[in-house]
């Protein structure tokens, strides 16, 4: 049963509004951490560091272990994850980690973590760590801003290795792991 306080319209609406006050305040830091980080990224001669999250579904560990073979740096970041898995599945869970930071300011330093570690990164539709209203609608941006491949996918299975529409740089050596881009 829903708490009282989670219902009250007053309660969600001056949440709402404390949490676009963060997203406005934390903007151009965010922003000022992908210029940075695309300086560095546009440099890196190596292949590319991929990162699956932030809902935990089965599908991306499957993915990021096939990566993994294939021999990129491959890693799954999630916020939690559900009872049907373990937590051995990923290697990243965000409630774990920056424990000496209050929860709702995690998932910025989460996204933080993937501007600087990661060179594309693979989401559902849900989007990837920041989920207020303001900065869940600009995080496809800051991506850009910080020359980090983002794609959304659907979780289907395809038969050869087309990983992320083509891309010649995510050739998996024959192997036949795939994702649909829905961008």
């Amino acid at each position: 049963m829903p708490s009282k306080l989670a219902s009250n319209p007053a309660i969600k609406t001056a949440a709402l509004m404390i949490a676009a006050v963060v997203d406005l305040l934390l903007l151009p830091v965010l922003a000022s951490m992908a210029v940075a980080t695309s300086f560095t990224r546009r440099r890196r001669r190596q292949p590319p560091r991929l990162v699956w999250g932030s809902t935990p579904l089965i599908n991306n560990v499957y993915w990021s272990r096939a990566m993994k073979e294939a021999g990129f740096v491959s890693e799954t970041f999630m916020f939690n994850f559900y009872s049907i898995s373990k937590r051995e599945d990923f290697d990243r869970i965000l409630l774990e980690e920056y424990r000496w930071c209050p929860i709702p300011f995690r998932p910025y330093l989460g996204f933080i973590s993937a501007l600087i570690r990661y060179d594309v990164v693979v989401t559902s539709f849900s989007g990837f760590m920041l989920v207020t209203p303001i900065l869940k609608r600009m995080q496809a941006g800051l991506f850009r801003l910080a020359a980090i491949w983002w794609r959304r996918i659907c979780l289907s299975t395809s038969t050869f290795n087309r990983c992320f529409a083509g891309s010649s740089a995510f050739i998996s050596s024959g192997r036949a792991y795939a994702a649909q881009d829905c961008t």
